[in-house]
């Protein structure tokens, strides 16, 4: 068994990640109807959406399987369903960062004026660069559960 600094049971647990949990699922459900929003829609061009879009359904996921995991807490000791739910929540928040990461890239190539051939390059391509790199990431994503879960 894993040694942690703390030590918190099971009722603290759930009275401190619940509440928090519940109100940034509330929170990325009202950023999901803002991104997919016919008149606001519109405004937002590629790929600042589908950037936009994989954080939020990212954290809405994410945020969906740690109120489970919450629930799990209670029903269960550590048993494979629970370290399912374990490795799926390690791997979305390794895939939230990417694409936030991307998301800065692409913030960066619209406002800092380029100087560098790399700059250049990367704002005349940043559609192209944005898309292969998540796609590219999702299927490492895709690819990594099962090794991870094979291996535990």
């Amino acid at each position: 068994m894993e040694e942690y600094p703390f030590q918190m049971d099971r009722f603290e647990f759930v009275m401190l990640n619940g509440p928090l949990s519940l109100c940034c699922t509330v929170v990325n459900l009202f950023c999901i109807f803002c991104i997919f929003s016919p008149k606001r829609a519109a405004a937002i061009k590629q790929p600042l959406r589908i950037l936009l879009a994989s954080v939020v359904m990212c954290s809405a996921i994410l945020q969906t399987l740690f109120l489970q995991y919450i629930v799990m807490i209670f029903q269960f000791s550590l048993s494979t369903p629970h370290k399912i739910v374990q490795t799926v929540l390690k791997e979305l928040v390794e895939i939230s960062m990417t694409t936030t990461v991307w998301l800065n890239v692409f913030y960066f190539s619209q406002i800092v004026p380029p100087q560098s051939t790399f700059s250049i390059w990367l704002k005349r391509n940043i559609k192209c660069t944005v898309y292969s790199v998540m796609i590219f990431d999702k299927f490492l994503f895709l690819a990594d559960i099962p090794l991870v879960l094979l291996w535990q």
